[in-house]
Parts: C-alpha cells; structure tokens; sequence
C-alpha cells in the first residue's frame, strides 16, 4: 500500500507540475502602437474633423451641399455656380472662401486641396479674374492669378495642383488645422456675364475632395 501511495502522489506532482509549464508558456499580447485605436486596433490616420465651412458673397450660407463621407476621409462638395456681370443687379467682384478642419494624429502631414474651374464668358470683350489662395490656417498662402479674356461666348478650364516637393504646401508634422481656400472673381473690363463651376481635380468624381497625406519628412 505504501508503494503505491508514493506512486499516487508522484503521478499527481508530475501533472500538476505540466499544468503549471503550459500556463507559462503562454506568450503575451502585444501591446498597440500608440498611434492605434484601441477599439478597432487600425491605425489612426488624418480625418476631416467636421463638416468645412464655406462662406463669401458668391457662395452663402446654403449655397453648397456639403456631405461627409465613410471614415472622414473624403467629402463630396457641390457648389452652385458662382455668377458676375455687368448687368443691372449683378455683382462684378465675389468672393468664396473655404475652411477645411482636419485631425491630424503624430506621424503625418496633410497637403492643400486643389481646385478646378470651369466656366463660360458671354458679352462684348469681356475679361475676367479669377485669383486664389490656398494656404493653411495661421499661414499665408502665394496667390494664383489667371486672367481670361476670351472672344465671345467662349468656355475656359483651369486645374490647380500640389508640388509634392512644395513644403509649404503640408501642413506641421502631427498638427491639427484647417485648409483653407480663398477665391475672388472679379470683372476687369468689359460687358457682358461670366459663369464659373467649382469641382476637385478628379475628373472621375468632380464633386469628391479626398484628403491627401503623407508620413512626416
């Protein structure tokens, strides 16, 4: 009997002790970055933090339908036309200003977005300017000037775009902002009416403005 107890409590140290070596030889979880969401465990990237604010004599309040899209990473923009002439009631110089609030985790940059114009010039020798500035908020941002003079009843395109190369056109490393965009047309001799649309630089999808950013350089 005493032999087989000593086995009994023999048998019972080697299991218990087997237990205790898979138990240990669990490895841990991995800790997330710091940059994760510790909810989903994706990495946080720049967002559009709310809906952009638009504003000017040629753009109102109401004036533009603004929709946030699936991960705040794009919005869909459409702008009604903007209108100036030299006819009884109409406006010869409007403005349309644009602020674009972004979230901008450690690690990234975000760039300006560029705009693209269309538009149409109808009168007698009419001549229009169209000046733009993209810049960020706290910052001042180099005009774009083109002036159109074009014969009657004429359609005009122009596309803007980001020098990747351009440090000015990124925002601070890590640093939430707005992008801002200020527009002004204006009529500088002439009669007559020009029309002009305000789209993004996407020629599939004019009317989606897709957030564009880099790891910090």
């Amino acid at each position: 009997m005493r032999s087989h107890s000593v086995l009994l409590i023999l048998s019972c140290c080697f299991l218990a002790s087997c237990g205790d070596k898979a138990i240990n030889n669990q490895a841990s979880s991995p800790e997330l970055p710091a940059s994760s969401n510790p909810n989903t465990g994706s990495v946080s990237l720049p967002v559009l933090a709310e809906t952009p604010a638009i504003a000017g004599s040629g753009c109102p309040a109401g004036s533009a339908q603004v929709e946030l899209q699936p991960q705040s990473a794009s919005i869909k923009l459409r702008f009604n036309d903007l209108v100036i002439g030299t006819g009884q009631d109409q406006n010869g110089n409007i403005t349309c200003n644009l602020a674009i609030p972004v979230t901008v985790p450690n690690g990234y940059q975000v760039s300006l977005i560029p705009l693209h114009f269309t538009g149409n010039l109808s009168g007698n020798g009419l001549t229009i300017e169209l000046r733009r500035a993209y810049f960020f908020a706290g910052s001042i941002g180099a005009s774009q000037v083109s002036s159109l003079a074009l014969p009657t009843d004429s359609q005009f395109s122009i596309s803007d775009s980001v020098n990747p190369e351009d440090t000015l056109q990124w925002s601070n490393c890590g640093q939430d902002t707005n992008i801002r965009v200020n527009l002004r047309l204006r009529i500088k001799g002439g009669e007559g009416q020009a029309n002009l649309k305000i789209s993004s630089t996407d020629k599939a999808e004019p009317t989606l403005f897709k957030l564009n950013y880099r790891v910090c350089q």
